[in-house]
């Protein structure tokens, strides 16, 4: 039971996430007028659609994949805490942050090496 809640609960995620997708592709000549979410209308107006797909995809597979890992015991209390998931936290985040804060500058700047490489 608990497992087919967890597949049906990501593909509606997913489902819903393709549908959004189709709509901004068919609706793109004007999504300045209709996207409320500021990051996503910068993101699209600043690098286009298809990477703005490409990083919204990109995100919700490794959300799917971190919920799995954590569904087939990759967190237990048995085992301990396993670190992969801190580690890709921990590295991903500084890696985006000179994104967003090209589009937002308010939100403070944080560094990671390779990053600082681009």
């Amino acid at each position: 039971m608990r497992r087919s809640f967890l597949v049906l609960a990501w593909a509606f995620i997913f489902a819903a996430a393709a549908y959004d997708a189709y709509f901004a592709w068919l609706h793109r000549e004007l999504m300045h007028l209709w996207e409320q979410n500021p990051f996503a209308a910068r993101m699209v107006g600043n690098f286009g659609l298809v990477a703005f797909f490409l990083f919204k995809f990109a995100g919700l597979f490794f959300a799917a994949a971190l919920a799995v890992y954590v569904a087939h015991g990759g967190v237990s209390n048995s085992s301990g805490l396993r670190l992969w998931p801190l580690v890709v936290f921990t590295v991903f985040y500084p890696c985006t942050t000179p994104f967003i804060t090209k589009s937002f500058p308010s939100v403070p700047r944080l560094y990671c090496f390779p990053c600082s490489m681009l």
